[in-house]
C-alpha cells in the first residue's frame, strides 16, 4: 500500500465551510480525523503550492479543524532538496470517543510534482476526494 493522504470533502455549505475527513497511511501505520475547514483556506493552500512550485515560497501549509487542544489536520509541503519532488509532512489528530485524550498520527513522505498538482487540482475543483500519494 502506498504512502498517502486522502481528504474527503462534503459539498460546500452556504457559509463557505466544508466538512472534511482526512486519512493518512504509511506502511501499515495510519490515522483518521474529521474537521471543518473554510473553502478560502483550501484556495489559499492551492495558491501557496503554486508559489512553492515556482520557487517563490518555501512552504505551503494547510491547517484544518482548529480545536482548543490541537489542530486536527496539519499538512506542510516543502521542496525535497533541489529535485522536482516535494516533501509532505502530515499530522492528524482525533479525540478518543470515551476518553479525554487525543490520538495522533504523523507521517512524512516524498511525492512527485505531478502527484501534488493532481491533489491540489482536485481540491481547487471542489472534488469530493483528493489523494496525495508518495514513496
Amino acid at each position: 500500500m502506498p504512502t498517502q493522504l486522502t481528504l474527503r470533502l462534503a459539498p460546500d455549505t452556504t457559509d463557505g465551510f466544508v466538512d472534511a475527513t482526512a486519512d493518512v497511511s504509511c506502511r501499515g501505520f495510519g490515522g483518521h480525523t474529521r474537521f471543518t475547514i473554510a473553502r478560502r483556506d483550501l484556495d489559499a493552500f492551492s495558491h501557496d503550492v503554486a508559489a512553492l512550485a515556482r520557487g517563490e515560497a518555501d512552504v505551503a501549509q494547510l491547517i484544518g479543524g482548529w480545536d482548543a487542544a490541537t489542530e486536527r489536520l496539519r499538512l506542510s509541503v516543502t521542496r525535497a532538496g533541489t529535485t522536482s519532488a516535494f516533501t509532505a509532512r502530515v499530522r492528524v489528530a482525533d479525540r478518543e470517543p470515551l476518553a479525554d485524550q487525543w490520538d495522533r498520527a504523523e507521517i512524512h513522505f516524498v511525492c512527485a510534482g505531478d502527484a501534488l498538482n493532481a491533489f491540489v487540482g482536485a481540491l481547487a475543483a471542489g472534488k469530493s476526494e483528493a489523494r496525495l500519494r508518495g514513496d
